[in-house]
């Protein structure tokens, strides 16, 4: 899919990454252009844009709302981006968009579960490396693991700690732990599908998860700046709390 001379819906930001060296042009638009552009001005001024980037041979990207280029499509973005590097979207990503055996539901693929923060990452990594690192969603009971090993041992959670985080990325541990705590605080179970995860939630609730949540209040003000570190000493903090 060239996107180059073309039309397309997107976020700016998004092609200021894949093209930093296109200025951005709203309505003032030069008479002699010398460098690539994406035009973000008004539909007044467009045609004028495109033909005098188009006389001086210089290409352009339009920001359209109306364009049927959509780049926030997550499948037309990573189509893009596969083809940069001549390569077809794997069909783990995107799915086949047959039905899945034992009537599961039409195949999709992941690409839509991903959280927007690890697409955004992983979708930049591949843009300009051409590798794409997430080939399949995270467990959920990686991260089980690791709320039941609050009550073993600190040295065995420590070591499983470091083999999770090289899987899954630092924050999005974090926001699975977060969820976790709300959702035992408040005994929301509106959405779960896992006996495993509603039967760990019930475990937590009552003093444990006071005391988690206590322990996550004590660990906010921290000054350690490596994510990774910075959410080890929330955990500890969370299993010798939870233990006192």
């Amino acid at each position: 899919m060239i996107i180059i001379r073309k039309e397309v819906k997107c976020d700016v930001n998004i092609l200021k990454f894949m093209y930093p060296t296109f200025e951005i042009i709203d309505n003032d638009i030069p008479l002699f252009p010398e460098r690539p552009a994406i035009y973000i001005g008004s539909t007044q001024n467009r045609d004028l844009f495109i033909k005098t980037y188009e006389k001086a041979d210089i290409d352009y990207i339009v920001v359209s709302n109306t364009s049927s280029i959509d780049l926030t499509d997550r499948r037309q973005l990573v189509q893009v981006s596969f083809e940069k590097w001549n390569r077809f979207v794997p069909q783990y990503l995107v799915g086949c968009g047959r039905e899945k055996k034992r009537g599961k539901g039409i195949d999709y693929g992941f690409i839509d579960e991903l959280d927007y923060e690890d697409f955004l990452w992983v979708f930049k990594h591949h843009w300009v490396t051409g590798k794409w690192v997430i080939k399949k969603l995270p467990d959920e009971n990686t991260f089980l693991e690791l709320i039941e090993l609050i009550n073993q041992s600190k040295i065995d959670f420590i070591k499983r700690f470091f083999e999770v985080v090289n899987d899954t990325r630092p924050y999005r541990i974090e926001s699975s732990l977060m969820t976790f705590l709300l959702r035992a605080k408040y005994k929301n179970y509106k959405g779960l599908t896992s006996p495993k995860y509603k039967f760990t939630i019930k475990k937590f609730e009552g003093k444990p998860v006071d005391k988690s949540l206590n322990a996550l209040y004590n660990s906010l003000d921290t000054s350690i700046d490596n994510y990774t570190l910075r959410l080890l000493y929330l955990f500890v903090n969370i299993l010798d709390t939870i233990r006192s």
